[in-house]
């Protein structure tokens, strides 16, 4: 008796079984851990501050409106910090005033200047640093 139906019937077994499990595994996320937010170094210097926060919410991965009320340029350096940590940093030095729209959008204006805008009815930016 030859051992080939043996070896065809367990590479079939193989192929219509693990394969798609191995295929639904995500090789880059351990099972069972959290990711941790991404922290880097941010560095600026003489950079347009609409700029330096639209950048930032592009890698929070957040849409960041930026009010043309904020002007003036930011030079910074943070360190060892998240996107979303840094706008909270930026924002208090600058003095701005932060509202989460939504889960995903967060206005960003200078209240100075031109005041409240009018429709905006929301939560102001959690102070935890994270975003929910």
């Amino acid at each position: 008796m030859s051992a080939l139906p043996t070896i065809r019937l367990f590479w079939i077994a193989w192929l219509v079984f693990l394969c798609p499990l191995a295929l639904l595994a995500d090789p880059k996320v351990p099972s069972g851990k959290a990711l941790k937010p991404a922290r880097k170094v941010y560095e600026w210097e003489g950079v347009e501050t609409y700029l330096v926060l639209r950048q930032l919410g592009q890698e929070a991965k957040v849409a960041v409106i930026v009010d043309h009320s904020v002007t003036g340029t930011s030079s910074l350096r943070l360190e060892e910090t998240t996107p979303l940590d840094a706008i909270r940093v930026i924002t208090k030095a600058k003095q701005l005033t932060t509202f989460k729209i939504s889960r995903k959008v967060w206005v960003i204006y200078d209240s100075a200047t031109i005041g409240a805008p009018v429709g905006v009815k929301s939560k102001a930016m959690p102070e935890d640093g994270a975003a929910k």
